[in-house]
């Protein structure tokens, strides 16, 4: 549990996986963990206890309060979701690098896929989607691949819940969006993607499938930096 995302998974949910699979090594990266990959954060905010070699003391408050403070200043809730996304997916590359992982198995279902093109699309980085979906592409060394890319989230929830023994306790389970809700300040641009494929994969689940096999044909050039600052290696 974060304060900076309340909704993620907290330290219970560790170890009920553990316990279901326990052959397998564990590692907990906070969203704090940022300050280790990236300090231009850390120059954005300077106000605040550092040690005496100018880092801040690992899962402090005042790490915290400066994440807190960079996510406040940002201007909307797209801004807030998006940065907030590129965080995490630093920290988990940062953390294969460190642990000497040759690659990462994201857990992104074919509409959870879909979702992401149509988002970065429309936030001006379609040229970045060909690094952010397709197999195998190496950054920092660690290569990424996506094995519930021909999975729907609905197939994923269905099968979550009649495994036995279940595994929907071990879930992080998104909020329910509404689809004809009016949109506010706090509705991002991955929100209204989700609220738009989620009647789409009931319906029409080929549409699903046809986005992300469309935007797989993407070719990357060698010399492609996404906008995370990342480079194929």
């Amino acid at each position: 549990m974060s304060s900076i995302e309340p909704g993620s998974p907290s330290i219970n949910s560790l170890a009920q996986t553990q316990e279901r699979f326990p052959n397998h090594h564990y590692s907990v990266l906070c969203i704090e963990d940022i300050f280790d990959v990236d300090e231009s954060l850390v120059r954005m905010h300077p106000n605040a206890e550092e040690s005496p070699d100018g880092s801040l003391p690992e899962a402090s408050p005042a790490r915290a309060e400066k994440l807190q403070a960079y996510m406040s200043s940002l201007p909307s809730a797209t801004a807030r979701a998006d940065a907030l996304q590129t965080m995490k997916d630093r920290i988990i590359l940062h953390g294969a690098k460190t642990n000497d992982c040759e690659a990462i198995f994201w857990g992104d279902s074919s509409t959870k896929l879909a979702e992401k093109i149509l988002a970065e699309t429309a936030k001006g980085r379609g040229s970045s989607i060909p690094m952010r979906i397709s197999e195998g592409v190496q950054q920092l060394g660690v290569a990424s691949y996506y094995p519930l890319r021909d999975v729907l989230r609905k197939e994923i929830v269905t099968f979550v819940d009649m495994v036995q023994p279940p595994l929907a306790l071990l879930m992080a389970r998104q909020r329910p969006l509404e689809r004809f809700s009016a949109p506010t300040k706090t509705t991002t641009l991955d929100d209204l993607m989700s609220r738009y494929f989620k009647p789409v994969e009931d319906t029409y689940p080929n549409i699903v499938a046809n986005v992300v096999n469309t935007a797989s044909k993407l070719k990357m050039r060698k010399d492609d930096i996404d906008f995370l600052g990342w480079s194929p290696t």
